[in-house]
């Protein structure tokens, strides 16, 4: 007896090819991502002059460290005011 799946004899899909590709259009989109990545390198290379928000992340390091009923400074009595004063602050993102 023959197995209806396994006997039947495959089909003929057709199969995508690529008869019009545009290595010109492949070309541009290159460069301009290679301008993209040495741009964002170039912005990279230099030294960073923009706030950072090490304050706002050293201060809830502190609170969830004396939460803990630990230190992340050396200074206690700045690891207290800190966390009390956090601790009194709703929670708010990293700006």
């Amino acid at each position: 007896m023959q197995h209806p799946i396994v006997d039947t004899p495959p089909t003929s899909a057709p199969t995508p090819t690529l008869t019009r590709f545009d290595l010109g259009e492949l070309r541009r989109y290159r460069r301009a991502l290679d301008l993209r990545i040495r741009a964002l390198k170039a912005v990279l290379r230099t030294r960073w002059t923009e706030p950072m928000v090490t304050r706002q992340a050293t201060e809830l390091c502190v609170l969830r460290a004396w939460l803990r009923g630990r230190l992340h400074l050396r200074d206690v009595d700045l690891c207290r005011e800190i966390a009390l004063r956090r601790r009194a602050e709703p929670l708010r993102e990293l700006t």
